[in-house]
This record gives C-alpha cells, sequence and structure tokens, in this order.
C-alpha cells in the first residue's frame, strides 16, 4: 500500500545517493524513450499533468528520471544476483492473470501475447524480481 510504496521511495533515494557509477548511455537512452514515449501517449490522451513546462524542461526532467531508474536497476539486479532471488513459474503465472485481469473481455488475448514470445515475460519477471530485491 501506500506506507510500502514511501518507504520503497526512501529506500531507492538512500540507495541512490550510495550508487557511484555512472549509469550506462544506451541503457538511459532506451529507459528515457521509453518514459518519452509514454509521456507523448498520455499527452495525446488529453493527460494534461505535464502542462505549463517547456519540452527542454520535460526532457531534462525525464533523463534524470531515466538515469535513476537504470542505476537503481542495475543495483536491485546485482543484489538480486547475489542473493540468488528467483522467479518462480507460480509468481510469474500470477503476475500475467494479474496483468490479463486489467484487460476486460481480452484477457485471452493479453496471456497469448506474453505465451507466444517468452522474453516478453520479463517485462513481468521484472517487478517481481525488484519487489523480492526491495524486500
Amino acid at each position: 500500500g501506500i506506507v510500502r510504496t514511501r518507504l520503497k521511495k526512501r529506500l531507492f533515494d538512500m540507495l541512490e545517493e550510495k550508487c557511484d557509477f555512472a549509469a550506462p548511455q544506451g541503457m538511459v537512452e532506451l529507459e528515457f524513450n521509453s518514459i518519452w514515449q509514454r509521456l507523448q501517449q498520455a499527452r495525446a490522451a488529453g493527460d494534461m499533468t505535464v502542462a505549463g513546462k517547456s519540452e527542454e524542461e520535460l526532457k531534462s526532467e525525464y533523463q534524470g528520471i531515466a538515469e535513476r531508474r537504470v542505476r537503481l536497476g542495475i543495483l536491485l539486479a546485482e543484489l538480486a544476483r547475489k542473493e540468488k532471488l528467483q522467479v518462480s513459474r507460480d509468481e510469474l503465472t500470477r503476475a500475467l492473470m494479474q496483468h490479463a485481469g486489467q484487460f476486460p473481455g481480452q484477457e485471452n488475448r493479453v496471456i497469448e501475447y506474453y505465451r507466444a514470445d517468452p522474453a516478453r515475460l520479463d517485462d513481468l519477471r521484472g517487478p517481481i524480481l525488484e519487489e523480492k530485491a526491495v524486500d
């Protein structure tokens, strides 16, 4: 809930202070492009939460967010590797069902989308590993 979200943000803030390595630029670019694409889609859908900021201000802000995400992602991935954290088949299935449930009437299409290409399951595996690393 809200308490966990706040604690997680504080933990990430503390971890970021200790991150004394540069984030790989290629990874940062990919993350930034992903964020920017979602922002453009939100704008196109009428989301005005970023109104009043110039394109340059937004790019600078989201560039920082992308760098933070990449550095923290690397740190959490390393922690997961060191601690030998794994995502079980049951956890992955549960995450897939939960995700599919967000698309009423199209659950089977969503499930088929992920089953068609096992690499897509990494999109679901990542957040599960992150939560385990946070724990």
